[in-house]
């Protein structure tokens, strides 16, 4: 019987693998407990079930319908679906008789996708993951809507000019931010009036002859300093 470890991850932000590499150890010790031949381990890691594609589960499936793979050895059945769609197309390759040893997991035992009450229980087990990722969804929309009420950060890249926080500045860049924000409204002066001069206490700037038939604006520096 050959067998192909299957793992996979939703969150690895650190991208040490290291979550992945559990579920690989747990399922090699059970390929080897059963006296099977390991074809492979195909990994997506970092990748939820739910969103996007997954490449080397796509893979794994060519592997499958090929004749390549005997039975599917994965630590949870949610780790293979989230989504009952995705899982009508293993249950095809199975009743094709792509997958003789059907599906294997280390925390739910056996699912024998070739008789109607293991794929029954499949099914079920789908579906409660399913329902699993839409309540975390919810409770994640409702604890992002709370946060941005009270006027706290929520979630994502750290803003340009901020600490993670999303409150405390970051000197140099709120710095940098501020010039580009001068910069962007003195060219909007620039065409909202057509011709402005503008003084400050390094440099003189002779801002004018906006034409608006060109569409140009020329802009002369002169360095105060070398007058």
């Amino acid at each position: 019987m050959r067998a192909a470890i299957y793992t996979r991850i939703s969150n690895d932000s650190g991208g040490k693998e290291a979550g992945v590499k559990r579920q690989e150890t747990d399922c090699r010790s059970l390929v080897k407990g059963e006296g099977w031949d390991l074809a492979g381990v195909w990994t997506d890691n970092d990748r939820s079930a739910t969103s996007g594609p997954r490449e080397q589960y796509q893979a794994l499936l060519s592997d499958v319908e090929a004749g390549h793979v005997d039975a599917i050895v994965v630590w949870h059945i949610d780790r293979l679906y989230r989504r009952p769609a995705e899982l009508e197309g293993l249950i095809d390759l199975v009743e094709a008789g792509s997958l003789p040893g059907g599906v294997r997991t280390v925390m739910a035992g056996d699912l024998d996708l070739n008789t109607a009450s293991g794929r029954l229980v499949t099914r079920l087990l789908t579906s409660v993951s399913k329902a699993e990722v839409e309540r975390t969804q919810e409770r994640l929309v409702a604890m992002n809507r709370d946060a941005a009420a009270r006027g706290r950060r929520v979630g994502g890249r750290r803003a340009f000019g901020y600490e993670t926080d999303g409150i405390t500045e970051r000197p140099e860049e709120a710095a940098e931010y501020r010039t580009l924000v001068d910069r962007f409204m003195l060219v909007k002066r620039i065409l909202d009036f057509g011709r402005v001069d503008i003084f400050s206490s390094r440099h003189e700037h002779i801002l004018g002859s906006f034409d608006q038939r060109q569409e140009t604006v020329f802009v002369q520096e002169t360095d105060v300093s070398r007058q």
